[in-house]
């Protein structure tokens, strides 16, 4: 089975997010079919796969790059229900992770469109026309990796990602 097959979604809990905490663990809705060692090795290739992934998005030989910040406004943006999110979805999560009063949208657009782009590992799926574009992960379980990340680098803290949690 494939990796999106066998891992359905992250979980996003109080209880979860205390569990991830305090004993490392994590929580996925998995297929019903799926057994044991299917499961063990999804989680194996998934963190692997991901973290590559993840650092491959934000690495730049720039000190000074917005490509951290932006990519975990990302993740903070409200989705709809088809977990898309706009440009201005990503300023008000942009302003509260980098602390700056404001961010027009041209000054990280070009961050969003570089993660579409397979030389950032094609992070964000971009659909829509000119003025009405959208983003999401291409991978479900990036968003959670990012957020977990944004909390170990001390760019946000806990209580962001349970305001986040459904």
């Amino acid at each position: 089975m494939k990796l999106s097959e066998v891992l359905i979604k992250p979980i996003l809990t109080e209880k979860a997010n205390s569990q991830q905490d305090k004993l490392r663990r994590y929580a996925f809705k998995v297929a019903r079919k799926a057994n044991k060692l299917e499961i063990k090795k999804a989680v194996e290739d998934a963190q692997q796969s991901l973290r590559t992934a993840y650092r491959k998005a934000i690495t730049s030989p720039r000190k000074d790059n917005l490509f951290g910040p932006v990519l975990l406004a990302c993740a903070m943006a409200t989705p709809d229900d088809f977990g898309y999110f706009a440009a201005v979805d990503v300023r008000g999560p942009l302003r509260r992770v980098t602390g700056k009063a404001s961010y027009d949208i041209p000054g990280f657009a070009k961050h969003l469109k570089e993660f579409c782009d397979p030389d950032r590992g094609s992070i964000l799926q971009r659909t829509g026309d000119k003025h009405k574009v959208r983003f999401r992960f291409s991978n479900p379980l990036m968003q959670p990796l990012v957020l977990m990340q944004g909390v170990v680098d001390n760019k946000i803290d806990m209580s962001v990602i349970e305001e986040l949690a459904p």
